[in-house]
């Protein structure tokens, strides 16, 4: 027989909530760029450093393709309205 081990857990859970208005592409980009990437406080300080930078260009990488999706479809639904 195989030894197996298994174990489960569940990681933080995170609510995030905005008050009569949808969510800016700032706060979609922060929210997946979180679940990309954590970077831990225990990591040595130029893995850390490093890590941080890494994490930065992937917000700004989602941060303006979610913008750019969202002036798309803004544009598309005023074209459909005008027509």
């Amino acid at each position: 027989m195989i030894p197996t081990a298994s174990s489960s857990g569940v990681g933080a859970v995170q609510v995030h909530i905005t008050n009569g208005r949808p969510k800016s592409a700032e706060e979609w980009a922060r929210e997946i760029t979180d679940k990309i990437l954590h970077v831990g406080d225990s990591a040595p300080l130029p893995i850390r450093d490093q890590a941080i930078h890494f994490r930065d260009d992937i917000y700004r990488c989602v941060r303006d393709n979610i913008a750019l999706a969202i002036q798309q479809e803004r544009e598309w639904m005023t074209n459909q309205i005008r027509s």
